[in-house]
């Protein structure tokens, strides 16, 4: 849909009617630099009409991590030897955000506006790590090493669903930018599991082999008030 442009005596582009429909949002941090808009690595709006439009932005964060190492130690040479351990990481975080917005003064230098809707997480982790320790003990007259291997792994899954509430200002500069100022609240129900374990073993005489692990889950609310966040929406 294309919204239609008005032109007046004192500028042709002091107006919130844009020849665009659909606008890129970005964030402006200090120094002026452009930055994500309420955290989304993409954000985009869409103009239905002078009156209203409707924004949404996704968020996508992630990592991992892989590691080796070797564990060498030696005792009287009877424990001499090179032992491997690693170690692992794996994160990813996803945040959704729709928003409908209601204009309150179309058409004039400053627009007010207010806006709700859905707000939806996602986050999951897992790490894992094997390393190994070298120890001693006295046996008939001679010390005597061992080795002793321990493992940890935990994971955790966590959703999250809430509205996501809206109020600015934005100042239509130029036909195809706009500069805005809003403040965003969110309310988001959350639920989870999250399970760990670990497990024991050595190289020391009878010792005998360890394992265990738990596994839970949560709920719960969360409020969020980013402030005021200030942007500007870019025409296209």
């Amino acid at each position: 849909m294309t919204i239609p442009k008005t032109v007046d005596a004192q500028s042709a582009d002091s107006t919130n009617s844009h020849s665009r429909s659909w606008a890129f949002q970005l964030g402006i941090g200090s120094n002026f630099t452009l930055t994500s808009f309420q955290g989304s690595t993409v954000g985009l709006l869409y103009r239905i009409s002078e009156a209203n439009a409707v924004r949404g932005g996704i968020t996508l964060s992630g990592s991992t991590n892989d590691g080796t190492s070797l564990y060498a130690g030696a005792v009287h040479d009877t424990s001499a030897s090179n032992m491997p351990g690693n170690s692992s990481s794996k994160s990813v975080n996803i945040s959704f955000v729709i928003q409908y917005l209601w204009y309150g003064r179309p058409g004039g230098p400053l627009v007010f506006y207010g806006g709700t809707g859905p707000y939806l997480s996602y986050s999951y982790s897992r790490s894992s790590q094997l390393y190994n320790y070298l120890y001693s003990y006295y046996d008939t007259g001679s010390t005597i090493g061992y080795w002793s291997t321990n493992s940890y792994n935990s994971s955790s899954t966590q959703w999250g669903a809430g509205v996501a509430i809206a109020a600015g200002v934005e100042w239509p500069a130029l036909s195809w930018l706009s500069l805005h100022a809003d403040y965003t609240e969110g309310i988001q129900y959350h639920w989870g599991s999250n399970s760990s374990g670990q497990s024991n073993s050595s190289t020391y005489p009878n010792a005998v082999n360890s394992r265990s692990s738990n596994a839970g889950s949560t709920t719960g609310w969360t409020f969020s008030g980013q402030g005021v966040a200030f942007g500007l929406n870019a025409y296209f």
